[in-house]
């Protein structure tokens, strides 16, 4: 196994370098958000990155290769090959967590929230007045909650990503990201039908 985790570390490395490495993840279907690739990346950046992924890739390669049967000799692709395989399909959740610990000492979710939305096509409208009322009420919505992970998760859900890849990023479980989302819905309805009574 030593040996596999040192070949899919060189190779991953590499590609880490290069940048093919988001291409590749992309080609097996996990793709890194666009605006989350930091292109150069520096070296010390890149080999935690790697290191973290091979770590990762290993349990998967384990369950899908030894447990599962997944890899045959017959099968064309060498065991190499395979654990390359298993690395990329783990590199993107690495990746995240590290983009996340990279950007968190930078991060204002207020200002990022708009960074991000702002980015985003809005399929949902049809000028670009509506648009910007939109980002308001969200930002409005953002501002009211006091859970910080919740915010971001929302920023990250607004973004594209799936609740469960969300709630992973922000290191919540996703029935935990659900319970507190739960949680702040009835706190903002009820917030939001004080104020109407009150006015």
């Amino acid at each position: 196994m030593g040996q596999l985790m040192q070949y899919g570390w060189n190779v991953l490395t590499s590609w880490c370098a290069s940048g093919a490495v988001f291409e590749q993840a992309r080609a097996l279907g996990r793709p890194v958000p666009e605006h989350m690739i930091i292109t150069p990346w520096e070296r010390d950046d890149r080999h935690e990155v790697s290191t973290d992924t091979v770590i990762a890739a290993a349990g998967l390669f384990r369950r899908l290769a030894l447990m599962q049967g997944v890899w045959s000799p017959t099968g064309g692709a060498s065991l190499a090959t395979f654990y390359v395989g298993a690395g990329l399909l783990s590199f993107k959740g690495e990746y995240l967590r590290w983009y996340r610990r990279h950007t968190a000492s930078s991060r204002h979710l207020p200002d990022d929230a708009e960074q991000v939305l702002a980015a985003l096509p809005d399929q949902r409208t049809v000028d670009p007045l509506t648009a910007t009322v939109l980002r308001d009420q969200v930002d409005e919505v953002l501002a009211k909650l006091t859970d910080s992970q919740l915010r971001e998760g929302l920023v990250l859900r607004a973004a594209g990503y799936t609740q469960a890849e969300a709630a992973h990023c922000v290191d919540l479980t996703t029935k935990a990201f659900e319970s507190r989302l739960g949680r702040a819905r009835t706190r903002l309805r009820h917030d939001n039908s004080s104020d109407s009574v009150s006015n």
